[in-house]
């Protein structure tokens, strides 16, 4: 799941900043409107979004609705959970009903949106689906939540807590599913999560048992400066474990709660280093989620110039590591982007039969 916090700090609903209480459920929106692209509802452009030049987003005076999150396509296509309230805000998602609204204390539900594609668009709605999931199961998790605590608007309105509206129950109609399927696969994704947590401990060290990210994503060093300092914790304070170039590419490991990004790479003086930048001078160039764990009998896996045996190798990765399935050939060749052994994040084609 890719998700970014970016709140929306010029929405009436984020001004009133209005307690939540303590939060009771999930509220499954969809929009309603064709538009699967976040950049018409967030604004303004964060590098990643892209610009929406009718002036109709939502992070303005006027706007009379919010929602916690939102689920759609940033400017690359790849589909993205950004969270545009915070938690603890009630937002002004559902309206009310007979019985009060699930926007407010001490029924108040955390609620996303998800942004509708075409009708005929089956992959990105198997996407978006999928996310909506994982961002559910997020949810559950740092909430004490279960998949029963999840409604759709539709249903909130059957309950007397919200405005009569078809959302989601409609959009999910269209591809043959669900809010009974969508809890379903939330349940599933719980227990196989928690029985991950529990069986990992035991797990023997093979590459088969080792449990693949739901993403990984590369950073671009985007410093006005040559270099970058990579430091040892997430303060501009701590010691500088080294440097990366200006317009590098680094592996992505983590967002720190500071705000810092947590990387992997090859600095200036030779050596790989995984340290902490500021996100000032970072930007997404670009994630999958479409992970593949490199699975030889060997150290290591070459990756070629072309899609075939004896062609020109541009590096390695190691046994275990995780690489961006980019495209699946006929041929049995995928062609990947990853972290070489040598610190470098490269572009090429590797045999499918040692990825997993």
């Amino acid at each position: 799941m890719n998700k970014k916090t970016y709140y929306l700090k010029n929405n009436p609903c984020y001004k009133a900043g209005k307690n939540i209480g303590t939060q009771k459920g999930i509220i499954v929106h969809s929009t309603g409107a064709v538009n699967n692209k976040l950049s018409r509802y967030i604004q303004p452009d964060d590098g990643s979004l892209g610009d929406n030049p009718y002036d109709n987003d939502w992070n303005q005076s006027g706007v009379s609705v919010c929602v916690h999150a939102m689920i759609g396509k940033v400017s690359n296509g790849d589909v993205w959970v950004y969270e545009i309230l915070p938690y603890t805000y009630a937002c002004w998602g559902c309206g009310k009903g007979s019985a009060g609204s699930y926007n407010y204390s001490p029924v108040g539900h955390i609620q996303f949106e998800i942004l509708e594609g075409e009708s005929t668009d089956k992959d990105y709605f198997n996407t978006a689906w999928n996310t909506a999931v994982e961002y559910c199961v997020w949810l559950c998790k740092k909430f004490n939540f279960d998949q029963d605590d999840i409604v759709s608007h539709k249903e909130a309105c059957s309950l007397g807590y919200a405005s009569n509206h078809g959302d989601a129950d409609s959009y999910f109609k269209i591809f043959g599913k669900t809010m009974d399927d969508f809890r379903a696969a939330v349940k599933k994704k719980l227990n196989t999560s928690t029985t991950s947590s529990t069986t990992s401990t035991t797990s023997t060290s093979t590459t088969s048992s080792v449990k693949k990210s739901s993403c990984i994503r590369f950073m671009k060093v985007n410093t006005t400066s040559k270099v970058l300092n990579c430091r040892k914790q997430a303060k501009v304070t701590s010691t500088a474990l080294g440097q990366f170039k200006k317009g590098q590419e680094l592996l992505f490991i983590e967002k720190h709660s500071s705000g810092w990004i947590k990387v992997k790479g090859l600095a200036t003086n030779g050596k790989i280093i995984t340290g902490y930048c500021s996100p000032d001078y970072l930007k997404l160039s670009s994630s999958s989620t479409k992970v593949k764990l490199v699975n030889t009998t060997r150290a290591n896996l070459y990756c070629r110039e072309k899609a075939r045996v004896g062609a020109k190798s541009i590096g390695q990765f190691a046994k275990g590591s995780e690489v961006a399935a980019l495209e699946a050939l006929d041929t049995g060749w995928t062609k990947v982007k990853g972290l070489n052994t040598e610190g470098k994040v490269i572009t090429g084609y590797c045999s499918s039969k040692y990825l997993k």
